[in-house]
């Protein structure tokens, strides 16, 4: 799988710059139709591990050994999955990028407004430099953080059913969009 992103990558460089990466994953991306070179784009840009974690976050207490390496497996199985699915299904209609606010050189804010059949969705993109490489690790969409929405999903999930229960859901929803292209 590694290879196959390194392939797709040498077609499709990303920058090493904090608004010009988010450019990439809400302009120029738009007009990719190759779901392998959009999973690669997705797979260098977002730091989908830290995303796992902070949606996570204390629930890790309730997990069994094993038990959160397999959620994170799986949930980077669906956040990239589902996130190809609406890139490819979802064309804006323009997209305006703000100026970054970094904090410092190790991290970065950057606030796209998303125009898409005259609605107007704001997502703000926070970015952290690992491995020398900008990555997006949190976002805000109209307000609401993401990772807290996984939280507060799992949070109900886990206490219903569980940690399995969970991982059960996640299975099922991973193999539901393997099926379903």
């Amino acid at each position: 799988m590694r290879l196959l992103i390194s392939v797709a990558l040498v077609f499709f460089a990303l920058p090493n710059n904090p608004v010009e990466l988010v450019k990439v994953l809400t302009r120029e991306v738009q007009h990719v139709q190759d779901e392998k070179k959009v999973t690669a784009i997705i797979e260098e840009a977002v730091d989908v591990k830290s995303l796992a974690s902070m949606a996570l976050g204390d629930l890790k207490r309730k997990a069994r050994a094993g038990e959160v390496k397999e959620y994170h497996r799986l949930f980077h199985t669906l956040f990239v999955q589902s996130s190809v699915r609406k890139i490819l299904g979802k064309k804006s209609d323009h997209t305006r990028i703000y100026p970054a606010v970094k904090t410092n050189n190790t991290s970065a804010t950057v606030k796209a407004v998303i125009y898409y059949r005259g609605e107007k969705v704001e997502v703000i993109y926070f970015l952290h430099k690992k491995n020398k490489l900008w990555k997006i690790y949190y976002m805000e969409v109209d307000g609401t953080r993401i990772t807290e929405n996984f939280h507060s999903q799992f949070s109900r999930i886990i206490e219903r059913d569980g940690f399995t229960g969970l991982l059960k859901k996640l299975r099922n929803k991973v193999n539901k969009l393997r099926h379903h292209k």
